[in-house]
């Protein structure tokens, strides 16, 4: 546990943006099929909720309060509008195109 405390501490933030990001733009970049993005993602998942798990921000949100049906939902929501979000910048950009700095 103590290793993995100090993963969370110290590695989390650069094995999430320089590795899973990293292997993400390569795998596409050399042509692989997306469904490696979709693995990547669920192992980003897995390492957050680890990593949660191991250094939580707040020791009381480790217990149970009969809340999973509320944060699923809430994640779900949020990851959709994350996708909606950057579905419709083409849309903004049709409207206010930027005319440069």
């Amino acid at each position: 546990m103590a290793a993995l405390r100090l993963f969370a501490r110290y590695a989390y933030v650069p094995t999430m943006i320089l590795g899973l990001n990293g292997l993400a733009v390569y795998l596409v970049a050399e042509g692989h099929s997306y469904a490696w993005i979709g693995l990547l993602f669920a192992v980003a998942i897995g390492l957050s909720l680890v990593t949660e798990r191991a250094l939580p921000y707040e020791e009381a949100w480790n217990q149970s309060h009969d809340d999973a049906g509320k944060d699923v939902a809430h994640g779900v929501i949020y990851e959709m509008s994350n996708i909606v979000a950057i579905l419709i910048l083409p849309l903004i950009t049709m409207f206010i195109p930027w005319r440069g700095i």
